[in-house]
């Protein structure tokens, strides 16, 4: 999966060609001079494929969070302003616009814990 955001492409790399937990997160942009830049983020899922935790090449953590039982983000903490972390329960992408959770097939909606469509 990809998407384009006014300060670059993100790129999503799972763990599996038949998975939906997401592995890592590759951002291509070019900077001020006209570089191109590439970063990549890692996902750190827990026994359930959820991402609790995102942190850079070197370890250092750059998002947490906790979830409610029906899929909502209760507690996202953004330890750097580069942190970008849009999925939800496993195979659910948090659709900003929508104010939904897209799971490729239909949407969702956490605070009810049911399928809108």
């Amino acid at each position: 999966m990809q998407e384009i955001h006014p300060n670059g492409r993100y790129t999503y790399i799972y763990t599996g060609s038949d998975s939906y937990e997401p592995l890592a997160q590759v951002r291509d942009w070019t900077n001020e001079d006209g570089e191109n830049r590439q970063q990549t983020h890692y996902f750190h899922c827990d026994q359930i494929g959820i991402p609790r935790e995102m942190t850079d090449k070197d370890g250092n953590l750059l998002w947490f969070g906790n979830y409610t039982g029906w899929g909502r983000l209760k507690e996202g903490t953004k330890v750097t302003d580069s942190a970008y972390q849009p999925f939800r329960l496993q195979n659910q992408y948090a659709d900003r616009e929508a104010g939904l959770h897209d799971n490729f097939f239909r949407y969702y909606e956490s605070d009810t814990g049911r399928f809108v469509n």
